[in-house]
């Protein structure tokens, strides 16, 4: 009978692509290729990979478990708190820059009234000193 225990999900670390492959000196490009061929444990959170390697001891695997996870949620929170600020900030520009477009479109109608009003006047002197 084989006495060899079986690991599981619960029974492993887990890593983000980018740790492994430092932690294991490989590279990205490699990670994925294993990932896709299974040839290597992983689990997929949210979308994103994340490679387990068995650990022994329950309460470090668990809090260090949890750290990675709320490492990753901690980022990707981050990442979208930066994107709705550039999203924000975009917002106002085009906000600013309508603003500049209608004083422009302002500008320009004042100057066509204004080069109207200068092409008049100068038929007018013309036509008073042809006469």
């Amino acid at each position: 009978m084989n006495n060899m225990k079986k690991t599981t999900m619960l029974d492993s670390k887990l890593y983000t692509i980018v740790e492994y492959a430092a932690k294991e000196k490989i590279s990205i490009s490699t990670l994925r290729r294993k990932i896709k061929k299974n040839e290597i444990k992983h689990k997929l959170i949210d979308g994103k990979y994340f490679i387990c390697t068995d650990i022994d001891n329950e309460s470090d695997k668990n809090d260090e478990n949890v750290q990675t996870v709320i490492n990753y949620e901690n980022s990707k929170s981050n990442y979208i708190n930066k994107e709705l600020e550039n999203y924000n900030a975009l917002i106002l520009e085009n906000q600013r820059l309508k603003k500049e477009i209608a004083k422009y479109k302002e500008e320009i109608t004042d100057i066509k009234m204004l080069i109207s009003l200068y092409e008049n006047e100068k038929k007018e002197l013309r036509i008073k000193t042809h006469h």
